[in-house]
């Protein structure tokens, strides 16, 4: 179950929240939390962090940031994997 989404500017500060609610997910579903191309809030370095929670053991979710840029007829992509950073077994400390 996806719990929060939390978009840090490059000096990691809080930012932006993407979501207030648990979102229950089937598998192979998917979310999309989007940055306009021209939204420069967050600086080069903006990351997300993604809290998830499960009730029994499970497979960690695979999180992806895509970027797509096209600009005269070029574009440029490219994909960074998400890494567990904190695995908490309480899931009550998730704030």
């Amino acid at each position: 179950m996806l719990n929060k989404v939390w978009y840090y500017d490059l000096k990691d500060r809080l930012f932006r929240r993407y979501n207030t609610e648990k979102i229950q997910l089937k598998p192979l579903e998917t979310r999309n939390f989007a940055r306009e191309e021209r939204d420069k809030s967050g600086g080069p370095g903006a990351n997300f962090i993604v809290a998830w929670i499960s009730e029994f053991e499970v497979n960690s979710p695979i999180i992806e940031a895509v970027m797509i840029r096209t600009k005269y007829n070029v574009g440029i992509s490219f994909i960074s994997t998400g890494k567990i950073i904190k695995k908490i077994e309480n899931r009550n400390n998730i704030r």
